[in-house]
């Protein structure tokens, strides 16, 4: 491996480990052993989806915008082959060179991970999908390359919140066979077919974003810490209605979400089955460890902050600004540590902070957890418990363990 895939590879593995607490694959089976190897990409979450999908496709190269590689800040984070899309400004002229290299990459047996959606969105249904993947595909076929092709799709728990999980699906592998007598626009169709099919069996299409709240709701509440169980109640969630009965109780907790009666872990809600004490006494325990691992860490989180909120336009690029101004803030945080330790000669200060910073970031998760079942002692959230336990056994037995 080059120095500079090892150097963007550390970032992406740094971004991950920071801002998400697990990223899940589901069917890792499915990636081919060796090129080449096309995969295709639900794109939901801006540049941070190629962040994460790179810890998956760990030799692909990546098809992006001009637009991350176009400032010195983008090209620290990211790198690929460049094409602009028809929303960039800029000449489209070189559009047809980068798709030449990508029917390059893989008629040499490279791996190459596209975007079909060319860009991002977080709202209910997938954007509509460009040709360009086809036809690649199609031009390294006509050049007798064996291509494997391999759908993904990325569902998160909360996209824009540090330290939620996210889960990337493999899909099963496209078909590529064509008839001989097609020619070069009829095989491009064909193949734009059956990659926005495979691309629409693995995400989720509904009618609003009232609807995808919901189900991305009851999905975490049936699926809990699983995986697996999680993409399969999405997946099933989209196309069945509640029953009358559960309707109507599902209804009362979200009202009761909405007007702050009933807390939530990751917009779940959930209930302590140990009692207020329990949750009290963890978050005695929890609390004074993330707030030490905060201060220690005032500049880089601050800033990530704040560029989360002033630059992003949208809520699908707000991790990518959190993580563009935060990660080298923190590296400037880390290099004044280490010179004041080497100054001082206080080596623990660096070895106390990065104990402080991993705690903090490993008990996070769990406060907001505990946090939300201590609240929902109050009697007003008691309450609404069997309401909530009546949906949660529909979901059980609708949607059965794997």
């Amino acid at each position: 491996m080059s120095a500079p895939n090892r150097y963007y590879r550390a970032v992406c593995a740094t971004i991950a480990a920071l801002y998400y607490r697990r990223v899940d694959v589901l069917h890792r089976e499915r990636i081919p052993a060796r090129g080449p190897a096309l995969y295709v990409a639900l794109h939901r979450n801006g540049a941070i989806d190629g962040v994460l999908y790179e810890r998956v496709f760990r030799r692909a190269a990546f098809l992006v915008s001009t637009q991350l590689t176009r400032s010195c800040l983008g090209r620290l984070f990211f790198t690929g082959i460049p094409v602009t899309r028809a929303k960039d400004a800029g000449d489209r002229g070189g559009n047809r060179e980068a798709i030449a290299r990508c029917v390059a990459e893989l008629v040499h047996g490279g791996e190459l991970a596209v975007f079909p959606e060319g860009t991002s969105d977080l709202g209910p249904r997938h954007l509509p999908f460009k040709p360009g993947a086809a036809r690649i595909l199609e031009g390294a076929l006509a050049a007798g390359a064996p291509v494997s092709v391999i759908p993904a799709g990325i569902f998160y728990i909360a996209p824009e919140r540090i330290g939620s999980d996210v889960v990337v699906v493999i899909g099963e592998a496209v078909d590529t066979t064509l008839d001989p007598a097609l020619d070069a626009g009829a095989r491009v169709r064909a193949l734009e077919h059956r990659i926005a099919a495979a691309l629409e069996a693995l995400g989720v299409n509904v009618a609003d974003a009232a609807a995808l709240r919901r189900i991305e709701r009851l999905a975490r509440v049936r699926a809990g810490e699983d995986a697996s169980t999680y993409h399969r109640a999405l997946v099933h969630l989209q196309r069945v209605r509640l029953p009358a009965e559960i309707a109507e109780s599902w209804c009362a907790v979200e009202r009761a979400i909405e007007r702050g009666a009933l807390a939530t872990e990751w917009d779940a809600p959930v209930f302590s089955a140990r009692g207020p004490l329990w949750s009290a006494g963890w978050l005695l325990v929890q609390a004074p460890v993330v707030a030490a691992a905060m201060a220690c860490n005032a500049l880089p989180l601050a800033g990530a902050l704040v560029a989360g909120r002033r630059l992003a336009d949208a809520r699908n690029t707000i991790a990518l600004w959190r993580s563009l101004v935060g990660l080298p803030l923190l590296a400037l945080w880390v290099g004044a540590l280490i010179v004041y330790a080497v100054v001082a000669r206080a080596w623990w200060i660096p070895l106390a902070w990065l104990a402080i910073t991993a705690l903090g970031l490993r008990l996070w998760p769990e406060l907001l957890a505990r946090r939300a079942r201590l609240l929902n002692h109050r009697e007003r959230a008691r309450a609404l418990r069997p309401a909530l336990e009546r949906v949660r056994d529909w979901l059980r037995a609708e949607i059965p363990d794997a």
